[in-house]
């Protein structure tokens, strides 16, 4: 498990159910933002360079490692509310 992981663990297991509903929103919805800023800046890069000119893939790369780096959070963070769902007795699923 990593460090991230573990952290989300802990975060999520002081949480009521209601209270983790709204964090995995708010997280989704800043990684969506997140993804939708960066593609944006990739998109407007892209359309102002001329025809001719060959790709700077550097940015391009730089903003996919963002975008990546987002889609982890929310992938961390999910695990670890599907882990400690199964921890949890069944009664109280």
């Amino acid at each position: 498990m990593s460090d991230e992981q573990s952290n989300a663990l802990d975060f999520f297991s002081t949480l009521n159910s209601e209270e983790w509903l709204a964090a995995l929103r708010n997280e989704i919805f800043n990684a969506n933002q997140t993804t939708r800023v960066n593609l944006g800046y990739i998109l407007g890069e892209l359309q102002t360079l001329p025809p001719e000119t060959p790709l700077d893939y550097r940015l391009i790369e730089e903003y996919a490692e963002r975008i990546r780096s987002a889609a982890d959070r929310i992938t961390h963070l999910i695990n670890s509310a599907v882990q400690l769902y199964d921890q949890g007795a069944p009664d109280k699923r």
